[in-house]
C-alpha cells in the first residue's frame, strides 16, 4: 500500500464534491479491492494523462484552478493556473521530482525593469505542506505507481467502501472508498481512474482531480537562461505571495 498510504497522507473525502454518502454502501468486494489495487499501477503503465484541478486552502481563503498534463513516469508535469491567495501571481507551472518552476508576470516585469530581461519562470523546491499548488502536484503525481498495490490489504482497510454507481463525463463508474477518507471515481471496463476527491485530515483542504485523457506525455523544459532561482529574488518573490 506505499503509494496509496503516500497520499493517505496528503489527503482524505471531499464532502462537498460527494454530497451524503449513501445507505446503500457496502464494503469492498474482492473484485473491486483489485480494481482499486490496479489504477495507479495502470496510469504507471499508461505513462501520463491530460488533467484538471480544482483545490483550495479554506481557512486561509485560497482556491485553485489547474489544467494540464502528467508525466507520470518521468515525474513531470506542466499547467495552467489559475488562483485567490498566494498562488495568485502564477500562471503557469512546471514540474519534476526534485524543483517546481512558476511563471509569475509581474516578477518578469519588475525584474525587466530592473535590467534583468528575459526571466520567465521562478525555480523553487516543493514544499506541498503550505503551498496549495504543490499539494495539488503531490497528489497528481501520487496517482501512478510503479508496484500494484495489494487488494487483499484495501480490501480490509476500515472504511474502505463501494458507495455507489454513478456516471461521469458519460461514462459508467464505480465510485469506491478507501480506508475512511479517498475516493476513486473508476470505470470497471477498462479499469480507469477517471477522478479522485480528497481532503486535509481537517476537513479544510478540498481538491478534485479530473483524468481527461491517457497517454504518453512529454513535458518540455524551458530554457535555462528563462529560469532565476527563488533565492536569487528572495525579497521580490516574497512580497508576490504575500500580497
Amino acid at each position: 500500500m506505499r503509494r496509496i498510504l503516500v497520499c493517505l497522507l496528503l489527503v482524505s473525502s471531499v464532502a462537498a464534491c460527494g454530497g451524503e454518502e449513501k445507505v446503500s454502501q457496502r464494503p469492498l468486494s474482492s473484485e473491486e479491492a483489485s480494481l482499486l489495487a490496479e489504477v495507479q499501477y495502470q496510469n504507471y503503465e499508461i505513462g501520463g494523462a491530460d488533467f484538471s484541478v480544482s483545490a483550495a486552502f479554506l481557512g486561509m481563503g485560497e482556491t485553485l484552478s489547474m489544467t494540464g498534463f502528467v508525466d507520470w513516469k518521468n515525474h513531470t508535469g506542466r499547467a495552467t493556473v489559475s488562483a485567490q491567495g498566494k498562488e495568485s501571481g502564477i500562471v503557469e507551472v512546471l514540474w519534476n521530482s526534485n524543483m517546481v518552476l512558476e511563471r509569475h508576470p509581474m516578477i518578469s516585469r519588475t525584474l525587466e525593469s530592473m535590467g534583468t530581461p528575459g526571466i520567465e519562470y521562478v525555480a523553487r523546491k516543493p514544499d506541498a505542506t503550505n503551498r496549495l499548488i504543490d499539494r495539488a502536484i503531490s497528489i497528481i503525481v501520487s496517482l501512478a505507481s510503479r508496484e500494484r498495490e495489494n487488494a487483499l490489504l484495501i480490501q480490509q482497510k476500515e472504511g474502505s467502501v463501494f458507495m455507489r454507481n454513478d456516471s461521469l463525463r458519460q461514462t459508467d463508474v464505480m465510485v469506491l472508498r478507501f480506508g475512511k477518507t479517498l475516493r476513486y471515481w473508476i470505470d470497471p471496463a477498462n479499469s480507469q481512474l477517471l477522478r479522485f476527491e480528497g481532503d486535509s485530515s481537517a476537513g479544510t483542504a478540498p481538491i478534485v482531480v479530473d483524468l481527461l485523457a491517457f497517454g504518453e506525455r512529454k513535458v518540455e523544459a524551458p530554457k535555462p537562461q528563462s529560469i532565476v532561482a527563488v533565492e536569487n529574488i528572495k525579497e521580490l518573490y516574497d512580497a508576490s505571495v504575500s500580497s
